[in-house]
């Protein structure tokens, strides 16, 4: 407890219409070897009996509060109310339907009041019936500033934070795409000390009812610019025929091989504490030479001209314009395959034929279809 009395770590769990379902997960927050803690669970206005199952764990465990907001049908708010009520030097997240293992606070907190302003660990993702689906590895764990741009990198449930790095963030956002990203990125941008644990102390539900599942794509990143949605359209089909995968692919590789090997001597490129790190290294670098794909192509205009671009599950229209900027200067092999694939499409214009934008490797965090991103970190599940 610290000196003001008030519990070391504040964990915020938003929920809507859990009912019982959400019971394992509260008590494995009850379960924890590290007790020094407070749960807020906040329900999104559920209208089943959500808040008087949590009511009757309260009842019994002081530790637990229950929470209720009007519903927004979005975690962001919930986690901030949350976030308010609470007064944990460290705040940390469960998202209603994941769990940790025991030892995740004790863990987190280490790492924490060793130093670090942020702490992300390793998981597991599972199905409905408990088995894996897919098991994090040392490489998951590597963590560098250019990489938190160009995709998500932790769950909710795996990250726990100092409360004060919120006032140099700002809160979580609402907004169509992926909030975590969001945060994780202004976090990252406000200079903060990030570690990671290859551990995996949290379960988390692959499930295909899931929110992430139903975002909305509102942000783009252009792959090549014409001047017309006819030759956008015939680019597309190009792109996406398997001979122009093939070249992409290997474009792909040489493309994230130099990048890597630049990432791999900055001097912010984070490794897992708990992990050798030449095996992690060399994790991360297979893990990211997954074979590209495209996934869902967009025409989309953009003064007077035609864009062939993919959707990107970021929250603003400011981070889609830095990823295509950031991803301009990583993806030259890509950029030279795509000119030549499409090269010859646009003769209507004196200018060159093609302005191509760097393709990006299809961003697959488990679990969730969601947009395209260099070197993304996570497999699908």
């Amino acid at each position: 407890m610290t000196a003001t009395g008030a519990p070391t770590v504040s964990v915020i769990c938003p929920t809507h219409n859990r009912s019982t379902a959400i019971i394992p997960t509260i008590a494995s927050v009850r379960a924890q070897t590290f007790r020094d803690w407070q749960l807020v669970v906040v329900s999104d206005g559920s209208t089943d009996d959500t808040d008087s199952v949590v009511a009757e764990i309260a009842h019994a465990d002081h530790r637990v509060v229950v929470a209720r907001i009007d519903h927004h049908g979005h975690p962001s708010p919930a986690r901030n109310a949350g976030i308010d009520l609470t007064d944990g030097p460290i705040v940390a997240y469960l998202d209603h339907d994941d769990r940790w293992h025991p030892e995740h606070l004790q863990r987190v907190v280490d790492v924490v009041t060793g130093g670090a302003d942020l702490v992300a660990t390793g998981g597991r993702y599972v199905d409905t019936t408990g088995a894996t689906t897919f098991a994090t590895s040392a490489g998951n764990a590597v963590w560098h500033p250019e990489m938190q741009l160009l995709g998500p990198m932790f769950e909710p449930s795996r990250f726990a934070h100092r409360r004060e790095l919120l006032a140099r963030s700002g809160p979580w956002r609402s907004g169509p795409g992926v909030e975590d990203w969001d945060l994780l990125l202004r976090m990252s941008d406000a200079d903060a000390r990030f570690a990671t644990l290859a551990a995996r102390t949290v379960d988390m539900l692959t499930s295909t009812s899931a929110r992430r599942g139903r975002i909305r794509l509102r942000h783009h990143v252009p792959l090549a610019t014409f001047a017309t949605a006819r030759l956008a359209r015939t680019a597309a089909d190009r792109l996406t025929a398997p001979g122009a995968v093939a070249s992409l692919r290997a474009a792909y590789t040489a493309d994230v091989t130099a990048w890597f090997d630049r990432l791999r001597d900055d001097p912010r490129l984070v490794l897992p504490l708990d992990a050798d790190a030449e095996l992690a290294v060399e994790e991360w670098r297979r893990t990211r030479h997954d074979p590209v794909d495209l996934g869902p192509l967009a025409v989309v205009a953009d003064e007077g001209r035609y864009s062939v671009a993919q959707p990107v599950a970021c929250v603003t229209a400011h981070h889609a314009s830095r990823i295509t900027a950031a991803a301009q200067t990583i993806r030259t092999h890509h950029r030279r395959v795509i000119a030549d694939l499409c090269g010859d499409l646009d003769t209507t214009t004196p200018e060159p034929a093609v302005r191509p934008a760097p393709h990006r490797a299809t961003h697959v965090h488990p679990g969730r279809r969601l947009q395209p991103a260099v070197g993304s970190i996570t497999k699908e599940r």
